[in-house]
Order: structure tokens, then sequence, then C-alpha cells
């Protein structure tokens, strides 16, 4: 694969925009996107911040996933604000303070993903995007809130990578697996060196691994992987249904291994 940040790496993954670094705030702000940020939120960088384009780095949204999501973003406004599915949901003039809730992973990916989708869904408006510190989110499985967690993660990790992987297989999963990946999801072909049948072992041993220590066979990792995110959810589902929250579309922006507990 093309060394990270390359000629022939932006020539193949193309540009991702610039954004500024996340930071941490320990007081009460708003952000100058106008997020509403409190105790140790994050303050979000804008899309308007982050004018300048160069070679992604790894893991970075291109401009081709941004125009992916302001795509899907107006969708979602043809469907819930314009009405086209059977009610809207919200104005089209933005919605009130209750109405909308987005919420981010501390990523500089994720964030702005949810900021292209509302560029869609709300083209008119700056809408707020939540990001909240690691230690806080329940996006992901986080270990840092549940020493349980993370004493059943670890072991499942150490068992599956003794039985099946050396250390520099291991390291070459976690730097190659998510390159090739998205070779095939972008239609491109693997570089020259990489078989068909290794990019298959490749790509099954990296979901394997996720899979593994994300609970597929241990029902109490599961539930605490993404267990807090569940109840977050019914909590938000039950007091709509009940008339006792005005909130109407909830939107979060996370990661593969978010879904992977849902799966």
């Amino acid at each position: 694969l093309a060394e990270i940040g390359s000629p022939a790496w932006g020539a193949t993954f193309g540009q991702c925009r610039v954004m500024p670094d996340l930071v941490e705030r320990s007081d009460s702000a708003s952000s100058s996107s106008g997020a509403n940020l409190t105790g140790d939120s994050a303050s979000q960088p804008s899309v308007e911040a982050g004018k300048a384009f160069a070679t992604c780095p790894i893991g970075g949204l291109t401009r081709f996933g941004e125009e992916q999501l302001v795509q899907l973003g107006t969708y979602l406004r043809t469907q819930y604000v314009e009405g086209k599915s059977g009610g809207a949901l919200l104005r089209p003039t933005g919605p009130l303070q209750d109405e909308l809730k987005v919420v981010s992973t501390r990523t500089k990916r994720t964030v702005l993903s949810a900021q292209s989708l509302l560029r869609g869904l709300f083209p008119e408006v700056e809408s707020a995007v939540e990001v909240h510190p690691w230690t806080q989110s329940v996006l992901i499985p986080n270990h840092g809130r549940c020493d349980r967690l993370r004493q059943l993660f670890f072991e499942e990790k150490r068992k599956w990578e003794a039985t099946l992987l050396p250390t520099s297989t291991q390291r070459q999963i976690d730097r190659m697996g998510d390159p090739a990946r998205s070779l095939r999801g972008l239609g491109l072909q693997l570089p020259p060196g990489i078989s068909e049948d290794f990019y298959k072992d490749l790509n099954h041993a990296g979901h394997e691994l996720v899979d593994v220590t994300l609970g597929r066979s241990i029902e109490e990792l599961r539930r605490l992987s993404v267990g807090p995110l569940l109840a977050e959810m019914q909590h938000e589902l039950r007091a709509a249904a009940g008339e006792q929250s005005t909130l109407r579309i909830s939107v979060r922006s996370a990661h593969d291994v978010t879904l992977t507990g849902f799966l």
C-alpha cells in the first residue's frame, strides 16, 4: 500500500478537509459554530473554519464522503422536513432548540460527518453538534466508564491474538486493513503484491477481532459494550412516544464498532 501522505496515497484516496483540532473545554461556553458546550465537552471546529483541502490522513473523511453525507441530509429533509414520508417532523426554517439532537464522538471525521449531514438537512441554518469527551461517550464500547468491560475486552483480545496471530501480523492488520477495505469500497484495484486471498484473510482477521472483543460469544461483554447506548435510545423513544419530550430527530455520528454491538 502507498505510504500514508504520499502522492500515490493522495491520488488514490483523494483529499480531505483540513479541520482545526478539537479543543477540550472545562468551562460552559459556545463554540464558533454555535454548539452549546457543557462541562468537559470539546469545542467543535466549524466547516467554515476548514476551507482548505489536503491529502487525506488515514481515517479521514474524503471530499466524496462529505458529498455523500450532504446528499443523505438532503434526502432526510425531503422525508422529515418537507413531509414526503407522510408527515413533517421538523419545520423548514430550522429546528427549535429541543427538537433536534446531534451527537458525535470526539473524532474529526465523525464531527465533520455530522456537520455535512446537517448541511443537507438544514442548509439555511448552522445546527449544533454535541461533542463529548471519550470518558463520557456511550457511542463506543467505553472502557473508561467500566472496569469490568475493560477487563473482559482485553481478556478476549489477548486470547484471540495469542491463538491466531503473531505480533508482526497484528501490526499488518492495524496498518493495512482499513486502507485495503477502503480501496475495495471505492471499487479500486488492490495494489501489486496484495493477492485476493491475502486481502480476504486480512479483512476476515480484522472483523473477527472486532466481533470477539465486542462480545460475540459473551453476553455480559455485549451488554456492557452497547447497553448504555441502547438504554439512552430507549429513553428518548419512550419520552417522545409519551409526549414527555419535544425531541423529534436524534442523530448520532460514530464508528463501525458502534454498529457491531447492535449486529
